[in-house]
């Protein structure tokens, strides 16, 4: 079997930088509402506007026009029946609160638990932390490692935040409107969007675009080499299939459109001279496939119980899976890849 992966903290370990660590608070922080979502993306925003420290009343503005835009889609933005915040964000876009009161709610509701709270990970704190709070004045001190982050890991981690928190609100909305049984993700490759398969008498639904969903998952970088990929160039980043897309007619039993089977690559090693186009990678690749999945599940995201489906439910069975398939598909396809030099591993 493949090295047992090591959840977060594998995670982090093997590439523990700036960027790493709020890509763990993201993707493995506990949630029970989506206020670590709209800090997140506040934090980003005053770092790239050069801020040092905020004061609450500064930091709610920030904050509050990303919950304006989640509650204005209609999605459900945590677990609890009731929020003084929450309400307050909805009777802002109902008319009924002009914004000024709503900023004022915002710093005097929205940040009780969630300052002291952003930064715990399973195992316990953060050992990098974004902000430090001083209490008088209440108001938060920028640290050197957000100011740090460069304006593409910005950009990114904007992009990968808005992916999670998408799919997060669909699950919580899913479970408020009662659904015994949740419409299946899938990956639509016409879109390449991860999309709510319909039941009868509906319409296919989109959540949120791929790249991002997936790509902190990799650190923003190419699966195969480590290169970092740009989620906005689609010529130059590629969604893959690492089993080759080609080889599906003879799996009746697989569908390896799931995302566990899906990875994001640069274009010289999906499509360049000496890429992988449809071989079987390498033994170590699957290795490496397998680590990603675990995250996936790991985080608890919501494709969890699918990925778990699809490729069994503890580590030893998804690595049987991917193994078995990976050695049966090699007797249908001769050709193998053994990839581009590396250095590291990010992930």
């Amino acid at each position: 079997m493949s090295e047992a992966p090591q959840g977060y903290q594998g995670f982090i370990q093997s590439g523990p930088d700036e960027a790493t660590y709020m890509r763990g608070i993201v993707l493995f922080g506990e949630n029970t509402a989506s206020y670590k979502f709209a800090l997140t993306r506040a934090l980003l925003d005053l770092a790239e506007q050069q801020y040092t420290s905020v004061t609450l009343h500064e930091l709610a503005p920030h904050f509050a026009g990303h919950i304006l835009r989640h509650v204005r889609a209609g999605k459900v933005q945590g677990t609890m029946r009731s929020s003084v915040f929450l309400d307050a964000a909805q009777a802002h876009l109902d008319g009924q609160m002009n914004l000024e009161e709503f900023h004022a709610v915002t710093a005097q509701h929205a940040f009780r638990y969630v300052l002291d709270l952003y930064h715990r990970l399973p195992g316990g704190e953060s050992s990098v932390q974004f902000y430090v709070q001083e209490r008088k004045p209440r108001r938060l001190v920028l640290t050197d490692e957000l100011l740090s982050l460069s304006a593409d890991q910005r950009g990114q981690l904007t992009h990968e935040t808005e992916a999670r928190w998408h799919l997060v609100e669909h699950a919580w909305t899913q479970t408020r409107e009662g659904h015994r049984e949740a419409r299946r993700i899938a990956f639509d490759s016409s879109s390449e969007e991860l999309v709510l398969v319909p039941w009868r008498h509906q319409t296919r639904k989109a959540l949120t675009k791929f790249r991002p969903a997936l790509s902190g998952y990799q650190k923003g970088r190419c699966f195969y080499c480590f290169a970092e990929v740009d989620l906005n160039d689609t010529v130059l980043s590629h969604v893959d299939h690492f089993f080759p897309w080609s080889l599906g007619f003879r799996l009746t039993d697989t569908d390896l459109n799931g995302v566990w089977n899906l990875v994001l690559a640069c274009a010289e090693c999906n499509a360049g001279p000496g890429g992988k186009f449809d071989a079987i990678p390498d033994r170590r690749f699957l290795e490496r496939l397998h680590r990603r999945n675990s995250y996936l599940i790991d985080s608890h995201h919501p494709l969890r119980e699918s990925l778990m489906r699809e490729t069994g439910g503890s580590a030893q069975e998804r690595w049987t899976f991917l193994y078995r398939l990976w050695e049966r598909l090699r007797e249908w396809q001769s050709r193998s890849w053994n990839g581009r030099p590396t250095s590291g591993r990010p992930f």
